[in-house]
């Protein structure tokens, strides 16, 4: 073991401290997970992580980009599903949390359309203000943590989200048809 820990270097900061932490090889000075010498003879199985050779994201940046049609909920769903593959957990769950936020904001958006009234504010002005937030909040996060310690990944294509993205949509113009006739219904 010893001798496979001398032979391990950081790919960013070309440190040789590598200490294993949680199953996963991080350079002790730059914390990056981007570790040169793996030995290809290593059982892997037992290790639930990608490696790097095997690491598959979502491009974080288009991923941002293609928020501004599809919503928010679309880039940090694919950013969750990001820091899941890159095992950083905690920023996994906070992106899920934004997700599930941002579905009940439009959820309880349109419902307030219909039961209530249409809002002060312009719709757009709100997705723009809630596509800054998360992006300012989340979203660069996970650009800047990927272009810094993440060199070589495969990137996963983006029609399968996209797809999800559109289907998605189709089932926000249900509710808003559903709102409509239940708004339509006398309660006398």
């Amino acid at each position: 073991m010893d001798l496979l820990k001398k032979s391990l270097k950081c790919k960013r900061c070309g440190s040789l401290e590598v200490v294993l932490f949680k199953e996963i090889h991080r350079c002790n000075v730059c914390d990056s997970t981007n570790i040169m010498g793996m030995d290809s003879n290593i059982d892997r199985s037992k290790n639930n992580s990608n490696t790097d050779q095997e690491l598959q994201l979502w491009n974080p940046n288009a991923a941002a980009i293609w928020s501004l049609f599809f919503t928010p909920i679309f880039g940090a769903w694919i950013h969750a599903r990001n820091w899941k593959a890159l095992n950083r957990q905690k920023e996994a769950r906070w992106s899920m949390m934004a997700v599930c936020l941002y579905i009940l904001f439009y959820m309880y958006f349109i419902f307030h359309v219909y039961f209530i009234g249409e809002p002060k504010t312009n719709p757009l002005t709100i997705s723009i203000i809630i596509f800054t937030t998360w992006y300012f909040s989340l979203g660069k996060m996970q650009a800047k943590h990927v272009k810094e310690s993440v060199y070589d990944y495969n990137k996963k294509s983006l029609i399968k989200p996209l797809l999800f993205g559109v289907f998605g949509y189709v089932l926000f113009y249900f509710y808003e048809l559903f709102c409509d006739k239940i708004s339509m219904i006398r309660w006398d």
